[in-house]
């Protein structure tokens, strides 16, 4: 920063601190971002004190993505495990699988996972642990299977 003591703002651009970084963040493209639907309903837990530890991991994303309008309401908010290592925030039904945003650690690829809706801890669902899972993982758009559909896997 002493670069720009005895320099005329007027001769060019003063140098910043960005300007001496190494490793710059990278900028993220507009498909990175978390959908607009996950960010409000991610907010809206955390408003009412719900929202489980394991989201706030991408908090940063989840104010990112809630800049954009939602195009509809969730009818579920999101699906927990019982240790909360396992989310689905803003569930839909394919036929009779779950597609959401899906935040894991600790589970493998394969395990046979018991979810409970957020809202109404009696309504409980079983899903498959997609694969390519990592030891925590953060992903929009997962497709979880239910055991109704493990034998038509291909």
């Amino acid at each position: 920063m002493l670069h720009n003591i005895n320099r005329d703002p007027n001769k060019g651009k003063v140098a910043s601190i960005e300007d001496y970084l190494l490793l710059k963040p990278a900028k993220k493209a507009r498909d990175d971002l978390i959908p607009a639907a996950v960010a409000h309903t991610c907010i809206a837990l955390r408003h009412e004190e719900k929202l489980p530890k394991l989201l706030l991991g991408v908090w940063p994303d989840v104010l990112a993505g809630a800049k954009a309008q939602a195009e509809e309401k969730a009818e579920f908010r999101a699906l927990v495990s019982d240790d909360e290592n396992l989310i689905v925030v803003a569930p839909s039904w394919e036929h009779q699988n779950i597609r959401g945003f899906l935040a894991v650690k600790g589970y493998k690829c394969g395990d046979l996972v018991e979810l409970r809706d957020i809202d109404r801890p009696l309504l409980k669902f079983t899903v498959k642990v997609p694969d390519g899972i990592k030891a925590v993982h953060y992903e929009a758009g997962t497709l979880l299977l239910t055991p109704a559909n493990l034998s038509r896997q291909i």
